[in-house]
């Protein structure tokens, strides 16, 4: 499950990841604003927590700064794509919701 939430300054994008899955490596989130695209990478050991149910939880942010920077827009569209440990990407066609 992925979410995304719109702080008023920052955009916040929250996944989880079932911890018997030992496959991924990273996950690539791809922000296409205005005029340039941003892509963040987080590394599967990187930046997690527990979330209550015992899912992997990650967080990323794209700042506004960022936003800026590549045409500032309020919704840009957020794509979501994981690599395997044989280095394998997935499509990141799957485009994320904004929570406003």
């Amino acid at each position: 499950m992925a979410t995304v939430e719109f702080t008023g300054h920052d955009l916040v994008v929250w996944f989880d990841e079932n911890p018997s899955n030992e496959q991924e490596w990273q996950y690539r989130i791809r922000y296409e604003c205005a005029s340039e695209t941003v892509v963040h990478y987080v590394r599967h050991n990187e930046e997690q927590s527990t979330n209550p149910d015992g899912m992997r939880r990650y967080r990323d942010v794209l700042t506004f700064q960022e936003n800026l920077n590549a045409g500032l827009t309020r919704s840009p569209k957020v794509f979501l794509a994981t690599q395997s440990a044989d280095g394998a990407w997935t499509d990141d066609a799957m485009e994320l919701e904004i929570d406003a």
